[in-house]
């Protein structure tokens, strides 16, 4: 057997001869493509997306599904949230905990009957919780969240967050973050 470097360890190619690994670099994994294959070092697989948004208030219109927009980005662990679609777009399968937390304000006299909000997917609703205060009219802001477990596909699934308020009068505004990660396969 030859000498070797530094680093480097010792496995068997496909013919059962001897054959040196690496060495790797500083952050690298040891990784097996099966048998009759020589592991290789390499960058560790992605790992598990998450997201974390906040918005400022946005002027929607009176009882109308409005997509909310979420600029402030406080974490995006894979560069998956685009800013200008104000989609989160995963590059990994599986399923993923979606949480919304969205303020409503009716803006200083006027008063509200209802408010929803959607997670949507693919540009539809797809989980939503509402709240209905027709008879109560009131005037004050009100919090909601909602939160669900999404199906991914890893490659063209996406996720946007819609907002509902219907007001007596007025020019309602909603606010809110999002908070999106993977759990599983």
């Amino acid at each position: 057997m030859a000498g070797g470097t530094d680093g480097q360890i010792l496995g068997w190619d496909a013919g059962g001869n001897p054959a040196a690994i690496g060495p790797g670099t500083d952050g690298q994994v040891l990784t097996s493509s099966g048998a009759n294959t020589v592991a290789t070092f390499e960058a560790p697989a992605v790992g598990r997306p998450y997201y974390s948004v906040t918005g400022g208030n946005q002027n929607v219109s009176d009882a109308v599904d409005t997509k909310l927009t979420f600029s402030n980005e406080t974490n995006d662990s894979d560069g998956c949230y685009n800013h200008t679609t104000h989609k989160f777009i995963p590059n990994k399968a599986g399923r993923y905990f979606i949480e919304a937390n969205i303020q409503f304000s009716p803006q200083g006299a006027d008063r509200f009957h209802s408010c929803i909000v959607y997670i949507y997917k693919n540009g539809s609703s797809y989980i939503s919780i509402s709240e209905d205060d027709f008879n109560n009219y009131y005037s004050y802001s009100k919090g909601m969240s909602m939160s669900g477990i999404v199906p991914m596909n890893g490659t063209s699934d996406y996720i946007e967050i819609y907002g509902h308020l219907n007001v007596t009068t007025g020019s309602p505004q909603i606010s809110g973050s999002v908070l999106g990660f993977f759990i599983g396969v």
